[in-house]
């Protein structure tokens, strides 16, 4: 029993001084610029039809991030102060999406990147 006991402490322990010896602080690194400045996200022209209109917008600063990592798109409305409608666009730097709309009327938009679910930059 007592040779159960001291082989299992000595597993403990060698296996907990296996695990120290390979963790490194270089694993990791930390990004302490930000990814986004104010100038990133830019709100472009827009294609307009009788029925429709294509939105276009630029991000930069997201070379290094997957795609997956972030999602593009516009908040549109037909007042500048109610932007109340969101359409998700395609592209990467440079994106786009189609909004439908009426004859003479005015559509208000606002590109937007949103950063792993979490962070939303717009412009």
């Amino acid at each position: 029993m007592k040779t159960k006991i001291y082989l299992g402490i000595l597993s403990l322990a060698m296996g907990l001084t296996l695990g120290l010896a390979s963790c490194s602080d270089d694993d990791y690194a930390i990004n302490t610029t930000a990814l986004l400045t104010d100038s990133s996200v830019v709100t472009g022209s827009a294609d307009v039809t009788a029925i429709s209109a294509i939105l276009h917008g630029t991000v930069s600063g997201l070379k290094s991030q997957a795609s997956s990592a972030y999602v593009t798109g516009f908040n549109y409305g037909t007042a500048s102060d109610a932007l109340t409608e969101r359409v998700v666009a395609t592209g990467g730097e440079e994106f786009a999406a189609t909004v439908s709309g009426g004859l003479d009327q005015t559509i208000y938009y606002q590109a937007y990147v949103t950063l792993k679910c979490k962070v939303t930059t717009k412009k």
